[in-house]
């Protein structure tokens, strides 16, 4: 059998979308009985028990994560970390197809080149 996954509170946090106040008094009232406290007194909560006490959907995407990490623009339009990474991904995206169209040009030139050498 695989060893449970256990994450630290801060992760647990960010991870359910719920406060530390939460984790805890779930804690205390026994839904998160693998708990573990290192010697460093960092809690880590076992991430089944996390999915067992409801605190975390198991069949969450990566985007829904990422999104509670990153919130996308509010209501009056200032824009969140959310909106920032979609527009760097347009970015790289752009940027990903010009250095494409500049290989393809670089080839064309050497095939020229070499044509020209040959000749």
């Amino acid at each position: 059998m695989a060893e449970p996954l256990f994450i630290n509170r801060r992760t647990a946090m960010i991870l359910c979308g719920c406060s530390n106040v939460t984790l805890r008094r779930y804690d205390r009232s026994g839904k998160l009985p693998n708990r573990q406290v290192g010697d460093d007194g960092i809690v880590r909560y076992a991430v089944s028990d996390l999915v067992a006490a409801g605190l975390l959907d198991p069949t969450a995407s990566v985007s829904q994560v990422v999104e509670r990490v990153h919130p996308r623009p509010d209501d009056h339009g200032s824009p969140g970390a959310g909106s920032q990474m979609a527009d760097a991904e347009a970015r790289i995206a752009e940027l990903t197809a010009r250095l494409a169209r500049a290989e393809e040009e670089v080839a064309y030139w050497r095939s020229l080149h070499q044509r020209s050498v040959v000749a």
